[in-house]
């Protein structure tokens, strides 16, 4: 049985032809770019509607020898936590003229590779790592240089960093429970905050805060 024949994608060069403008000109339309008449724009928008045109964003990403498209790399989508900051990344990126892909890594090391050759493969614009330090550093050796990192809520030596100061913070915390006379202060040590946090406690009290599992 013989297949149909698959229907070609109207082109620029067709809306240019239907509205009998030159194809700079609808290009322009579609970018969106100043200096066209409205009258002009009517025509091209009205050609665009009767052929279904779409923009051929890979075309375009081409020609340009760049993307608009930001990959995210997120431990786990079912965290509350990462799930609300992906929200909040893909909202912004939008307004400025990005789509986001998005890898959900479920800390597998093999499902983090894969995301992220996958997003290299369509040369994503740059690397976001929401939360998943592990997954930058089994990366870093497969990311060229060309392309920017960004860390958030972790840390690396290898791209920006949009983190909260821990020691500062926990430093603060303590001061403050200090100051409203507590005595007995429990720290978890994976903040890694021990060494100013307890000279902050022993200072004032003469001894410092109580870790995880102590008494």
């Amino acid at each position: 049985m013989a297949s149909s024949p698959s229907i070609r994608p109207p082109t620029i060069h067709d809306v240019a032809r239907v509205a009998k403008l030159s194809k700079s000109t609808v290009s322009n339309v579609v970018r969106n770019a100043v200096g066209v008449h409205p009258t002009t724009r009517e025509r091209v928008k009205t050609a665009i509607t009767e052929l279904g045109y779409q923009t051929n964003i890979v075309a375009r990403q081409l020609v340009q020898r760049k993307t608009s498209v930001l990959g995210i790399v997120i431990g786990d989508l079912t965290n509350p936590f990462h799930a609300e900051m992906a929200m909040l990344v893909e909202g912004l990126a939008a307004a400025q003229g990005y789509q986001v892909m998005f890898c959900n890594t479920r800390a597998d090391p093999e499902a983090e590779l894969c995301g992220i050759r996958s997003m290299l493969e369509h040369r994503v614009a740059g690397l976001l790592f929401l939360d998943c330090k592990d997954a930058a550093e089994r990366a870093r050796h497969l990311i060229p240089a060309r392309v920017p990192a960004i860390f958030v809520a972790c840390r690396a030596d290898w791209g920006d960093v949009v983190a909260v100061d821990e020691v500062a913070g926990a430093c603060a915390a303590t001061a403050y429970l200090l100051a409203q006379g507590h005595r007995r202060i429990w720290h978890r040590p994976r903040l890694r905050t021990r060494g100013p946090c307890s000279r902050t406690a022993r200072k004032a009290t003469g001894r410092p805060c109580a870790r995880q599992g102590s008494r």
